[in-house]
């Protein structure tokens, strides 16, 4: 009989532990994919921050060049009109 009630009295203390472990390995996984999650929020945010400075620097060196090249060719006519004139 002792022997038969040492075993049911081990089987409950397995069963115990191994319900208070399942608990903390959920909370591990959730707290890893809750940093993982972070982790790929905070590296797309700066991935499209990146994004936007360089489309940002890209529209104002185009608009610089556009108004040079404007510049450029409104010195042409104005030089050309000149000589007409001349």
């Amino acid at each position: 009989m002792k022997p038969a009630l040492l075993l049911a009295l081990l089987l409950a203390a397995g069963v115990a532990c191994a319900d208070e472990a399942k608990p903390n390995r959920v909370e591990r996984a959730a707290k890893k994919t809750g940093n993982a999650v972070d982790k790929a929020a905070k590296r797309t945010g700066k991935a499209v921050e990146r994004t936007v400075d360089k489309s940002s620097k890209f529209v104002e060196k185009t608009a610089k060049r556009t108004g040079k090249a404007i510049d450029r060719a409104a010195d042409k006519t104005e030089d050309w009109v000149k000589r007409k004139l001349d």
